[in-house]
């Protein structure tokens, strides 16, 4: 292998990696905005079933209602 060889297979490995490198960055960043995007999901429903439990336990049972 002369000089032009090693020049060119180092700059073809280069070009590799950072395609690569730029590849798993984008993935990364889709993943994580997908992850939020669940997140933020199970948190509403969250909060909307505690704001369903405490609008049940305000309610008075049937037993409640003659008790006065």
């Amino acid at each position: 292998m002369d000089r032009w060889d090693i020049i060119i297979i180092l700059v073809a490995a280069y070009v590799a990696v950072m395609t690569l490198v730029r590849l798993m960055s984008s993935r990364h960043n889709q993943m994580l905005v997908q992850i939020r995007e669940q997140l933020t999901k199970q948190l509403r429903k969250k909060k909307k079933e505690k704001k369903k439990e405490i609008k049940q336990n305000d309610q008075p049972d049937q037993e409640d209602r003659g008790a006065a």
